[in-house]
Order: C-alpha cells, then structure tokens, then sequence
C-alpha cells in the first residue's frame, strides 16, 4: 500500500507541474513498474496525440512519439502539450 501511494503521490505532483517533462516521464515509468501501465497505454497516447490532439502540426506525421514531438513544438506550448500528454495517460 505504501508503494501504491508513492506512486499516486508521484504521479499526482508531475501533473500538477505538467510543465515538466523529466516530472512527467519520471510518473510514467513509476505507473509501468506499478503496473498501472502497459506497453498499449503508450501506443494509444502517442497515436492520440499524434493524430488527434496535435494531428495539425507539421512535424506530427514524422514523429513516432509524443516525446519526440514534444520536442518540435514551441516552447510556448510545452505546458499544454504536457497537459495533453498527462489527460490522454489518465482517461483511458
């Protein structure tokens, strides 16, 4: 019960500071070991936001990763898109 806590602890305060992306990463790989996660969980986010959520962007057909688009995108919209990242994790 405690890990289970640490874990929801964890992944509660990244996406309270959805504005960081080491924070965000870090919660993931805290659900997968937890087992919260699955390798699906991933391909589903990253085919959301990739053609979805950010399908109008550019870079968004070249990218095989939200991660990766992560870093195309303008600085300016890295909250939102950390935002996005982190909703699409929990509404499954």
């Amino acid at each position: 019960m405690s890990e289970e806590k640490d874990t929801h602890e964890m992944i509660n305060e990244a996406l309270s500071e959805e504005d960081s992306f080491d924070k965000l990463n870090e919660a993931l790989l805290a659900m997968e070991e937890a087992g919260i996660l699955a390798m699906h969980d991933h391909e589903r986010v990253d085919n959301f936001i990739l053609k979805e959520v950010y399908a109008d962007h550019p870079k968004a057909g070249e990218c095989g990763s939200w991660s990766q688009l992560y870093w195309e995108i303008d600085e300016s919209m890295h909250k939102e898109f950390l935002q996005s990242v982190g909703s699409a994790y929990l509404n499954r």
